[in-house]
């Protein structure tokens, strides 16, 4: 018995290729090389690129990245990060943990502190972060109270001493929604009081930049209960959907590092068709966008007979893909939404295949007060998982296609060629 039957290396060389180019979708599964070689660059982009110039030049800036899960933040943070290698900065990475706020500050402390420990600094500067990072490290052991203003003074004079010294420092706080799992609104609190008080004191430190990734939520979050982190903030970059155009260019970028030749057409086995019916089934999200592409084009090497990429197979490859976009929705959904408004928003594409329905309807299905079924439709559909369409007197409210997709249990994916009378 042999898996050679199974393996699908040499069936790629049909379509020019040496592998799927779309196994990797997200930035922890790829080399630096491959996420600059990919990234396609939009207007958010020209934006972080003149903070960077600033602090080469040896200013100084905040910014922050937000965006949906898979809209390319931490794609971001590794380009930003790499930029400064090159020009000899120094990057220090935090991925924040869940949890209260003191694992937020040792977190904080550990990312930084161990290196900054390995740079040519007087003895004085070695014993002060020295002393910094073991208190941090001890607060659990020491059973230590966290003082936050304190915390953020700490974290910001250890790169005031980096900036003394002429080194140039990028420091990337990414994931910076787990601190709304905080445990109480007091923590969360906490959390954000240590984060303004590091960006305060770090405002316009030269050759400094400071990069947050987060969610919208979370970042709302921010703007609610702390509207003074904001303030600190001298760019806030959103990232916005993913258009046709570019779309295009990141299948055409992601095809051309695993081309074996080159064949006339840069997107081949694809067409743009093709391409901007998955990107509109994605929602316009990057990464979901290539796990569809990357079952689409297996779909198309299991067809008999076929010689480039059709709507058919990118009907099979979107069944295929349903585990694991379900996997990747599911974990932002938990993040923006209440346990409640997630148990009603997957009984309209479970039990009613993603409706079109009437809040009558759910109410009695879920034995809840029309009027509180209402208000969670009215909250679904405002923060975009839901169409609204009125009725006569009656609204209907219907999931969008993409959650269609992946939670309807009886939805029917068929996607329609255009005939030439339509292009016509």
């Amino acid at each position: 018995m042999s898996y050679d039957i199974l393996i699908k290396k040499d069936k790629y060389k049909q379509f020019h290729l040496k592998g799927n180019p779309f196994v990797k979708t997200s930035a922890e599964a790829m080399t630096e090389e491959e996420i600059l070689e990919t990234l396609v660059f939009t207007a958010e982009d020209e934006s972080i690129a003149t903070n960077i110039d600033i602090v080469l030049s040896g200013g100084g800036a905040t910014i922050s990245l937000v965006g949906d899960y898979g809209t390319g933040k931490s794609v971001r943070a590794v380009a930003i990060a790499e930029t400064f290698k090159k020009h000899g900065g120094l990057v220090f990475l935090c991925k924040v943990p869940s949890g209260d706020p003191v694992r937020y500050a040792i977190a904080l402390f550990e990312s930084v502190c161990p290196e900054a420990l390995s740079l040519k600094l007087a003895v004085e500067d070695k014993d002060f972060i020295f002393e910094i990072r073991e208190y941090y490290k001890n607060l659990t052991i020491k059973n230590l109270e966290l003082d936050s203003h304190k915390a953020g003074r700490d974290l910001a004079s250890v790169f005031s001493l980096l900036s003394k010294n002429d080194y140039s420092t990028c420091f990337i706080i990414d994931e910076f929604e787990e601190l709304i799992s905080a445990g109480n609104e007091r923590e969360i609190r906490e959390a954000f009081t240590l984060t303004r008080e590091y960006l305060s004191r770090v405002h316009g430190l030269k050759k400094h930049i400071t990069v947050i990734c987060s969610s919208p939520k979370s970042w709302q979050m921010v703007k609610d209960v702390h509207p003074a982190v904001i303030s600190r903030i001298m760019a806030e970059i959103e990232f916005e959907d993913l258009d046709n155009n570019a779309a295009v260019e990141l299948v055409s970028k992601r095809l051309k590092i695993y081309r074996e030749d080159n064949p006339p057409n840069p997107i081949f086995p694809f067409t743009r068709e093709v391409i901007e019916k998955a990107n509109e089934v994605a929602y316009h999200n990057p990464r979901y966008l290539l796990v569809i592409l990357r079952s689409t084009l297996e779909a198309a090497l299991k067809r008999d007979g076929s010689q480039r990429v059709e709507l058919q197979d990118l009907d099979t490859g979107i069944r295929l893909a349903r585990g694991k976009l379900s996997t990747s929705i599911l974990k932002r959904m938990k993040e923006e939404l209440t346990t409640r408004e997630l148990d009603i928003f997957l009984k309209i594409c479970e039990k009613f295949n993603g409706g079109p329905v009437f809040a009558s309807q759910l109410a009695e299905s879920l034995d809840i007060d029309q009027g509180n079924i209402s208000r969670y439709l009215n909250k679904l559909a405002k923060i975009g998982y839901l169409n609204q369409n009125r009725e006569g007197q009656k609204v209907l409210f219907e999931a969008k296609e993409l959650y269609k997709v992946v939670f309807a249990r009886k939805k029917a994916i068929k996607l329609e060629a255009k005939t030439d009378k339509n292009e016509e």
